[in-house]
């Protein structure tokens, strides 16, 4: 019986050590199948044709930047809200919404008897003056002088011009019309009024705003506000032309921080000559720092997306290329700075990394 026992226990132990010796043996094989799906190889030939080119990476001083939504607005500077400064009746329109109009541009007509009524008391004032000046009579030149002046500065308020006066003035007949003309050059963002409406005294009639600069009203977060000063310049990009950078300068940083979403908005004046910049749109502002910073940076050629994941090929040897996970940050003319994963000095493929990539998946897709 006893010999049994030590029998049965040998049996055990050689079982359980056979077991053990099967898992060691295992764990490596698991390991060198990791390491396959992460590995491409290629001969000279075919790096050849792929036109794969490998590059030492180093550290290089780059200006470093912040990067946060913004939306786009009218540069108030350069927006008019035209009301009517007497009642009337609109007896012409020449703009409607969306036309684009130049300076002293006419954009519509009003009769009003208010108008014609200071006119006809200018032209009275005016021959006043002319009268009181030819009798050389001191105070009643001063009185003339005085009304005259009123009665010329209420016609200028009102919308009559400079030329108007001077016109009326020289032939004594009042103009029929009061006309409204553009401030400046822009677009009619809003047109009130139509032919045959009678309009009181501060009804709007259009607004014209000056669309060729714009501001961006920027949200920064709370941890970059000691990197950020007036006067840096910015690119702002929109998705409705996702491979164009528009310019623009920080002009205004706010005072208030949103306690919600814990940022200060800032102001960025953005130059608009061609127009593609919209008021309400949607915009990323990439701000310069003005620090510098030594960063890994390669070509954004070089690093690869898949799942989430972003990685780089390094070469192993002179046929063999291992996938490489990495960190990204800031993108910078062409290239893109690199946080975690490489170290100076490293080699990585700058050019030709897709097909390295495409290589890999039909060798992955071959295992299944």
């Amino acid at each position: 019986m006893q010999s049994q026992k030590i029998f049965l226990f040998l049996m055990l132990a050689v079982a359980l050590f056979g077991c053990g010796g099967k898992e060691s043996q295992e764990e490596p094989a698991k390991g060198a199948d990791h390491e396959a799906t992460n590995v491409v190889r290629l001969d000279a030939e075919q790096q050849q044709k792929a036109g794969i080119k490998i590059e030492t990476i180093q550290l290089r001083p780059l200006q470093q930047t912040i990067s946060v939504p913004g939306r786009i607005v009218f540069n108030e500077r350069r927006l008019a809200h035209l009301t009517a400064r007497v009642a009337g009746r609109v007896e012409q329109v020449y703009a409607f919404l969306g036309d684009r109009v130049q300076k002293d541009a006419l954009l519509a007509t009003i009769y009003s008897q208010d108008y014609l009524a200071a006119q006809s008391e200018f032209i009275q004032a005016e021959e006043r003056l002319k009268l009181a000046a030819t009798r050389k009579d001191s105070l009643e030149l001063h009185t003339a002088r005085s009304i005259f002046e009123s009665v010329r500065r209420k016609l200028l308020v009102i919308g009559a011009t400079e030329k108007d006066l001077n016109e009326i003035a020289d032939t004594h007949i009042p103009r029929t019309f009061l006309e409204i003309r553009a401030p400046f050059a822009g677009t009619v963002t809003e047109a009130s009024e139509i032919l045959g409406h009678f309009v009181e005294v501060g009804g709007t009639l259009f607004h014209i705003a000056d669309l060729s600069t714009l501001w961006v009203l920027a949200d920064i977060y709370e941890k970059d506000l000691a990197n950020i000063k007036p006067g840096l310049p910015a690119d702002i990009e929109v998705a409705a032309y996702p491979s164009e950078k528009f310019h623009g300068r920080l002009t205004v940083i706010f005072d208030m921080l949103d306690e919600t979403t814990r940022t200060v908005k800032a102001r960025i004046e953005a130059e608009n000559p061609s127009g593609k910049l919209k008021p309400q749109m949607f915009a990323t502002v990439t701000l310069q720092s003005g620090e510098l910073a030594n960063l890994l940076v390669v070509p954004e050629a070089a690093v690869q997306s898949e799942g989430g994941q972003q990685f780089v090929f390094v070469p192993e040897s002179d046929s063999s290329f291992m996938k490489r996970e990495v960190r990204t940050g800031q993108k910078i003319d062409g290239g893109i700075a690199l946080i975690d994963g490489l170290t100076p000095g490293e080699q990585v493929v700058t050019v030709g990394a897709f097909v390295l990539r495409s290589e890999l998946a039909k060798a992955s897709f071959g295992e299944e």
